[in-house]
């Protein structure tokens, strides 16, 4: 889970959102409220379908082209579950939300990647090379 995050408020343009985004490695932008409870998801797609769809997009709200109601796991959901979320609804990240719905960070498909190839590599490490090639 990344726990340093960007978040922006409901009242921050698509114009805000992009600038934000172009300054950032990350597609998936955290829409949070004055208590820090999650609003909304803004991803790099969604910037793309506001780019087409709103003729003022510059001034548009990120509300209006935001995910409402996202897929999200809580501070204790496991990764299988996390992963097993993100195969399911096809959604490339999970806001980590605490029991009062307040954003303690995010958990995306580059996370889940990232913690794959470690377990990778320590089983890479742990197995002989030998064991791990088979004769043909």
């Amino acid at each position: 889970m990344t726990r340093r995050l960007v978040t922006l408020s409901p009242h921050n343009s698509f114009e805000e959102a992009v600038a934000v985004m172009a300054n950032q490695p990350f597609r998936h932008l955290l829409v949070v409220d004055s208590g820090g409870r999650l609003a909304g998801v803004l991803s790099d797609r969604d910037l793309l379908r506001g780019l087409i769809r709103a003729p003022d997009w510059n001034n548009t709200p990120v509300t209006e082209l935001m995910a409402r109601d996202p897929v999200v796991v809580g501070l204790k959901t496991s990764l299988s579950a996390a992963v097993r979320k993100i195969l399911q609804h096809r959604v490339n990240c999970l806001p980590v939300l605490d029991g009062s719905r307040r954003v303690q960070g995010i958990v995306t498909s580059t996370d889940l990647l990232r913690t794959f190839l470690k377990l990778l590599r320590q089983i890479e490490r742990a197995v002989p090379k030998r064991a791990r090639t088979r004769k043909k």
